[in-house]
């Protein structure tokens, strides 16, 4: 696969994924929701949980893509792609992951505060979509 198909590839991926937050966030704030509200607490010990949970899959995510880069440049452009395809969809799903368990834990335990912490989530995940920019400036090409 070339690098503008295998980059527009995962380009699709992270927009479907985004969808798919947006779609389940929707339906379970909708179908679930009490009839005297989602109560609200801020000081919750889940959304500390939960922001936590995301901090630690950035960080995590991050550092798991820069230590994949290590040694890159000396492999052919065909490879070049395929690991960056491959490092991409690492860090994608594991800060995917911690936004998952935001809406796990809204589910849970009903505190609407949690999403804020899925809101922070979502937006970090948002910042790390996919480009050929990227994958220029990371494979030095």
């Amino acid at each position: 696969m070339d690098k503008d198909k295998s980059v527009r590839y995962l380009q699709t991926i992270f927009m479907a994924t985004i969808g798919a937050l947006v779609m389940i966030l929707v339906v379970i704030f909708f179908t679930l929701q009490p009839e005297e509200g989602w109560a609200y607490n801020i000081g919750d010990m889940t959304v500390f949980l939960a922001v936590v949970l995301l901090f630690a899959g950035w960080v995590f995510s991050k550092q798991v893509y820069t230590r994949r880069l290590q040694g890159v440049n000396t492999l052919e452009m065909e490879k070049k792609v395929e690991h960056y395809r491959i490092s991409a969809m690492l860090r994608l799903a594991l800060q995917e992951f911690p936004v998952f368990a935001a809406l796990g834990l809204f589910i849970a335990f009903g505190n609407a505060a949690v999403l804020f912490a899925f809101a922070i989530g979502l937006v970090l995940f948002i910042q790390s979509r996919p480009s050929m920019a990227e994958f220029e400036r990371d494979y030095m090409i």
